[in-house]
């Protein structure tokens, strides 16, 4: 079944999410606005470990680190986000299609939110 009269929506809801996440927490959006129904995002700078906080190489402690917060984005949220993309592996991308209304919407942005303040330096900290 073709969803293509839906497509707009899903767009909507991408750009309300990247919108939020930079806003509200400091993400980075590295290949701009939102166009489509994927929203291509980096985690903030302050969730890594100062010593590699700039470095987008791909080194394995930054991998680590993003393979970690979208762990504990599963865990305790149920969002499942896709990790590993361009920019030395620091892009994260979120889908958006007939299966996520509104309410996994919020789900989305509040548990990126959450996790993201979890894992200043590096290191997950008790909230």
């Amino acid at each position: 079944e073709h969803h293509v009269e839906r497509l707009s929506e899903d767009r909507e809801r991408a750009q309300r999410f990247s919108d939020v996440l930079v806003r509200e927490g400091g993400f980075i959006l590295p290949y701009g606005p939102v166009r489509t129904n994927l929203a291509f995002f980096c985690l903030p700078k302050e969730v890594f470990p100062m010593e590699i906080a700039d470095d987008w190489t791909g080194d394995e402690a930054s991998r680590n680190v993003i393979e970690d917060v979208l762990d504990d984005l599963k865990e305790r949220h149920g969002v499942l986000v896709g990790g590993g993309y361009g920019r030395g592996g620091r892009v994260i991308r979120a889908a958006f299609h007939k299966d996520v209304d509104d309410e996994g919407l919020e789900k989305a942005m509040k548990g990126l939110l959450d996790v993201a303040n979890c894992w200043k330096g590096g290191e997950k900290k008790s909230m």
